[in-house]
């Protein structure tokens, strides 16, 4: 009837439900010892339909799930929470303040206040049912969310108040909205686990991102200070929908599968040779790896290619769709290296690289790869082009690739034609002379099939608006 309600020692529950409808605001309840033996499984072991505050400052132990029907009212767990039997679930329409505790065998949990955070670390672990926050998260301490086969969703902010010194979620499929909000966010690092999709929100972090994922990838902008690595097993990866992100630290992008798109637009792109959770360097699981690969920066700078970083790996061989797009202005790698394969960015692809920006006003592409792995550049050798150059070489173009391929075997054929009217005549050597070209290319000599190196003429000059000028 509107007055405080007080347990100041233990309450066993017997296996029974206990209801509390304290009917005031100023009707608080308080359980001061241990909560046990609540519920048999059939429906809410306690039901909180108390328009007050109710606490549970020690253990709560019960057969079935705890719910609070009130949206104004008021739940702080202080101690362990373990539920043997958690059918029904757990929910509160109301706030929430969970304070260093751990809860286990609840089977879902949703929030739909604001929920708090107080002074330690909680974990809260599902036992395979869904977990949903549907309003803010804050506290200045870890946060760990267990769902299991069950999804794992945070409507509202996170950190947005308060930061988080971490957070890790594993679940089926995990959606974050915003991590921070002015200044807050997650104080350290963030371990996304998921066997679906997962998805953030423009989030702040001060710490690494890790994200396993078991299909698509996407966020809003990031800032991450440390460094980024999502893998998916198949699903795209998409960091560049949403704008332009700020990473301090390198970053792994990985499609398991290398038959889906990763896309990547940040201020500062280094790809990564490391995971930053465990620190270990696997060739599988760091680098940008994709069917096709875009990467985007301001400038050229801005995409670390001297060689020392991950390697861009892009599996599309098509010769009309891009392998490898990359979208920044400036030299990547350095142009006039005495040695090419340490100074460039590190690429393994035999696809079509489309550059984004190719005026030769842009500057030089560095690329650097095993020599048996030939990636294609689309304006080759074209006069006002953007050079990209492979291993210190023009990256040979498919058009290009393609024609002389064809010429090849034109030449071959006569080339047998040759031969043989010069044997049947008695004067195989007169008609061997007259020289058949059958190799060329970009950086290749002309080479004569009968008598080896066709004779050329060299020229040291520049190509100016009036072509070659020798000096």
């Amino acid at each position: 009837n509107g007055g405080a309600i007080l347990f100041s020692n233990t309450l066993a529950g017997g296996g029974q439900d206990l209801t509390i409808a304290a009917g005031t605001a100023a009707g608080t309840t308080t359980f001061t010892g241990a909560v046990s033996g609540m519920g048999d499984g059939t429906g809410a072991a306690i039901t909180l339909a108390s328009t007050g505050a109710v606490r549970f400052m020690s253990t709560v132990g019960g057969a079935s799930g705890i719910v609070s029907s009130n949206a104004g009212g008021s739940t702080r767990f202080d101690d362990n929470v373990t539920l043997t039997d958690g059918d029904t679930g757990s929910s509160f329409a109301g706030t929430a303040n969970f304070d260093g505790l751990n809860w286990s065998g609840f089977d879902g949990l949703t929030v739909t206040g604001a929920a708090t955070l107080s002074t330690g670390a909680v974990s809260l672990d599902s036992n395979g049912g869904a977990i949903l926050f549907s309003n803010t998260v804050d506290g200045g301490v870890s946060l760990t969310l267990a769902g299991g086969a069950g999804n794992v969703t945070i409507t509202g902010a996170t950190g947005n108040g308060t930061a988080l010194t971490s957070l890790t979620a594993t679940g089926n499929a995990i959606s974050l909205g915003a991590i921070g909000g002015a200044a807050a966010g997650v104080a350290g690092n963030v371990l996304l686990n998921g066997t679906g999709t997962i998805s953030l929100g423009t989030s702040k972090i001060a710490g690494y991102l890790d994200i396993t994922a078991g299909g698509n990838i996407t966020s809003g902008v990031l800032n991450v200070t440390g460094n980024l690595w999502a893998k998916t097993t198949s699903g795209n990866i998409d960091f560049y929908s949403a704008g332009i992100n700020t990473l301090g630290g390198t970053v792994s992008l990985i499609d398991a599968s290398r038959s889906k798109d990763v896309k990547l637009w940040a201020n500062s792109i280094k790809v990564g040779t490391a995971r930053p959770s465990n620190g270990s360097v696997l060739d599988a699981d760091t680098g940008i790896q994709g069917a096709t690969v875009t990467i985007k920066a301001p400038t050229g700078g801005a995409i670390q290619a001297d060689g020392l970083q991950g390697v861009i790996t892009a599996s599309q061989t098509s010769t009309t769709t891009a392998a490898l797009t990359i979208d920044a202005n400036g030299v990547i790698g350095n142009p006039n290296t005495v040695t090419p394969l340490t100074e460039g960015l590190r690429v393994l692809t035999s696809g079509l690289v489309v550059v984004n920006g190719s005026s030769a006003a842009d500057g030089t592409i560095m690329l650097v790869g095993p020599d048996a792995v030939q990636p294609r550049y689309e304006f080759s050798g074209q006069l006002g082009k953007r050079s990209v150059k492979y291993n210190g070489v023009e990256a040979t173009s498919a058009q290009l690739t393609g024609a002389l391929d064809a010429a090849y075997l034109d030449i071959r054929n006569a080339t047998i034609e040759i031969r043989e009217s010069g044997f049947a005549k008695e004067n195989a050597n007169k008609v061997l002379r007259r020289g058949v070209v059958t190799s060329a290319g970009p950086g290749q000599p002309a080479v004569d099939d009968s008598t080896g190196l066709a004779g050329m003429a060299s020229c040291d000059g520049s190509f100016g608006a009036a072509g070659l000028t020798c000096q």
